[in-house]
């Protein structure tokens, strides 16, 4: 089979390999469609320590079932699937408590292990959810970053009526932001680039502005009205962002007292904080990693019965 692999950051590498051959609880999915996720841009870009080269990338995607092992009787030779990624030990205490996304020997198809940027990739078979045949396959692959926001929003606990702000506008900021407000929250997003905020408004944002608009204060201020901002979701980019405005940092400005900040990206690297603002407003900062199985459940089902719009959100589509 043919695959491309990351050797170290800034180099790819094509491949002829042999085809994997599934385990007897597993199946060999050929893939069909594959996203380009912020994670794989960023293992491009620079090392993470989370992961580990030579590595085939690729953990948003859908195929076809090519083959499965012996012990599989849920899914079948040719039938259409999209995939979780994840992979739990199912031994410590966080598995077996039904916190699985927390294991601690959590490993990822593209991440960890070789993924689907390949022809081929094998696959346990109870990561394999059934698509119907009407679905693209390239929507399919969109149920993996949806489960994440899912995760997101559910993490944040936020309500009907709540207002929420969202930082950042990759494919993860801008399903979050399309989740809270079927939530029924109000939702600003503060875009990486003009375009971008364009697009969060057309997927039903209330307001969107770009993250270096002058007027960024005003228009936070604006949905803020006379009530609170309570909930802040941080994603995307934040390369992007003014050297003087992190969008860790700008959450915590823009978020009132007793209110929520989520972190669902762009905080890889260090940063400065006021731990004054985070105590005297007596503000959460939890983090939103990975998904449950639920979520990708649920996420599959948001995006069959349209609910969230993912075709919007693809961008490229290279041969």
């Amino acid at each position: 089979m043919f695959c491309m692999r990351l050797v170290a950051p800034g180099q790819l590498e094509p491949r002829v390999m042999e085809n994997p051959t599934p385990g007897p609880e597993q199946a060999l999915v050929r893939v069909a469609a594959c996203g380009v996720g912020a994670c794989d841009v960023a293992a491009f870009g620079s090392p993470l320590p989370w992961v580990k080269t030579p590595l085939v990338q690729g953990h948003e995607f859908a195929g076809t079932i090519a083959a499965a092992g012996n012990r599989v009787y849920h899914c079948k030779t040719g039938q259409r699937v999209c995939v979780e990624a994840t992979v739990f030990c199912g031994k410590c205490h966080h598995c077996r408590s039904a916190h699985e996304y927390l294991c601690l020997d959590l490993k990822g198809l593209g991440v960890q292990l070789d993924g689907a940027f390949s022809e081929y990739v094998c696959v346990a078979a109870d990561k394999l959810h059934p698509m119907p045949g009407e679905m693209p396959f390239e929507v399919g692959a969109m149920t993996e970053p949806t489960a994440h926001a899912i995760h997101a929003v559910r993490q944040s606990r936020l309500a009907r009526g709540e207002r929420a702000i969202v930082l950042g506008s990759d494919a993860p900021a801008l399903l979050i932001a399309q989740l809270a407000k079927l939530r029924g929250a109000q939702v600003l997003v503060v875009a990486e680039q003009e375009r971008q905020a364009a697009l969060a408004k057309s997927l039903g944002a209330d307001d969107a502005v770009a993250c270096r608009d002058p007027k960024l204060a005003e228009r936070v201020a604006a949905l803020r009205g006379s009530r609170v901002i309570h909930v802040a979701f941080v994603s995307g980019h934040e390369s992007a962002w003014p050297p003087d405005g992190h969008p860790v940092q700008r959450a915590l400005e823009f978020v009132d007292k007793g209110g929520r900040v989520v972190l669902a990206g762009a905080a890889r690297g260090p940063v400065s904080l006021s731990l004054g603002r985070l105590q005297s407003g007596e503000l959460e900062m939890i983090g939103a990693a990975i998904y449950r199985r639920e979520d990708f459940v649920e996420a599959f089902q948001q995006i069959q019965l349209r609910r969230v719009k993912v075709r919007e959100l693809i961008t490229h589509r290279f041969p």
